[in-house]
């Protein structure tokens, strides 16, 4: 009987429910699971929609003259934390990825994507006129820097059919001479509109047109612009595409040297902002302010452009790669304020550096000092930056400048 009344009171126990939990908690912490769940899943589902269809996915790419919609991923380095920690839940196209080696094309040496094509433009118009013995030398160190690095490059001179190259020049295996004028250099490009149509042209007429066709040249064949006042000391295939800025403090380019590749939509942009926003009476204004105002300002009338934050790049709307700019240095290493250097001792010049590649030298304001050296001192000449930069890269231009004084 004493077993009997152990099992039925284990029956008992085992049959018996578990106490309640205390009244309310259970109640309460359902419906505050559930809102967080909701709200997490609602975060989720804003942040990838706006990773994927996000202003900054949508560029237009521009090949050429032709523009092509497509839809791109964002870049890597705009992605933010919340659309990095929403990929395991939600797919994303993977960032689009540009290929490393590309060409560009052009009439010389193709070389890769944003290099500097091996093809120099120098433009000597001189209706009638010798061409000086400043611009000779830029042709002869151009020259000479090309063949002592073994360069494949190629330097096309263009000239008025008026003129020609002395001897020493034309002899030069990398030298090439091209004859043409202001219409057939601007013919079908968007400055053809304005030199076809009655504008005034303004004080700075002659000027502006040695700014349309260095553009137009550029743009036709792509490669190297230089302009006849440089003293070059090494090979400029170095170079990127792009430009220098002359004062870099205020992001102001210059447009005495710039490489752009063949039918740039870079190029196409200046020359349409150099029809739109014409003015002759400004010096400047259609040269250096024109790659500024469309490259490193907050102009917004055609191509949109903006500097990254080191000053190293160049981004355009709807192009899909940037342009580079080159450090002053390499291209402007004596500020115009300073041109009067030039004429320091040879031993003084501590301004050209190893990342100097050309010396700009500021013809129009140190024409009247050469003179005077070239007429009275040659031996004094020599012993100066300038004199001593001549002799070494491009000699036989300094004889001529020696026995003409035509500069």
């Amino acid at each position: 009987g004493r077993v009997r009344g152990c099992a039925r009171r284990n029956r008992s126990k085992a049959m018996t429910p578990p106490p309640p939990p205390p009244e309310g908690r259970a109640t309460r912490r359902a419906p505050a699971l559930a809102v967080a769940f909701a709200l997490v899943l609602i975060l989720l589902a804003v942040a990838s929609f706006i990773s994927l269809f996000g202003p900054g996915n949508i560029r237009t790419l521009r090949m050429g003259t032709q523009e092509a919609p497509r839809v791109v991923a964002a870049a890597p380095w705009k992605e933010s934390t919340i659309s990095k920690l929403t990929k395991p839940f939600f797919a994303r196209p993977k960032p689009a990825t540009k290929p490393r080696r590309r060409r560009w094309e052009g009439d010389g040496v193709s070389d890769d994507d944003g290099l500097a094509q091996n093809l120099f433009h120098l433009v000597f118009f001189f209706k009638n006129k010798e061409i000086p013995s400043s611009n000779l030398c830029a042709v002869e160190s151009l020259s000479n820097s090309l063949l002592a690095n073994n360069s494949t490059g190629i330097i096309r001179v263009w000239l008025d059919r008026t003129n020609k190259l002395p001897e020493f020049l034309t002899n030069l295996s990398n030298v090439e001479t091209r004859y043409s004028n202001l219409e057939e250099m601007i013919a079908d490009t968007p400055l053809s509109e304005l030199y076809h149509s009655d504008k005034n042209l303004g004080t700075f007429a002659e000027q502006n047109k040695a700014n349309a066709i260095r553009l137009a040249a550029v743009y036709k064949h792509g490669g190297t612009y230089l302009d006849g006042d440089f003293i070059v000391n090494k090979d400029p295939s170095i170079l990127w595409e792009g430009a220098a800025f002359e004062v870099p403090s205020t992001h102001r380019f210059n447009n005495a040297a710039f490489t752009f590749r063949r039918n740039s939509p870079h190029i196409l942009a200046l020359m349409k902002e150099f029809v739109a926003g014409y003015d002759g009476n400004w010096w400047g204004h259609q040269g250096p302010e024109l790659l500024t105002r469309v490259f490193s300002s907050p102009f917004k009338r055609g191509l949109s452009c903006r500097l990254n934050p080191a000053a190293t790049r160049v981004s355009c709307e709807g192009i899909d790669y940037d342009i580079r700019v080159w450090s002053t240095n390499a291209v402007y290493p004596l500020p115009y304020q300073s041109y009067m250097d030039l004429f320091k001792p040879a031993n003084q010049s501590k301004f050209i550096t190893d990342e100097t590649v050309m010396v700009h030298c500021w013809h129009k304001a140190t024409k009247d000092r050469e003179t005077e050296y070239c007429k009275d001192d040659h031996a004094g000449y020599l012993t100066t930056i300038a004199g001593a930069l001549r002799q070494k890269y491009c000699p036989q231009s300094l004889q001529v400048m020696f026995d003409t004084c035509y500069i």
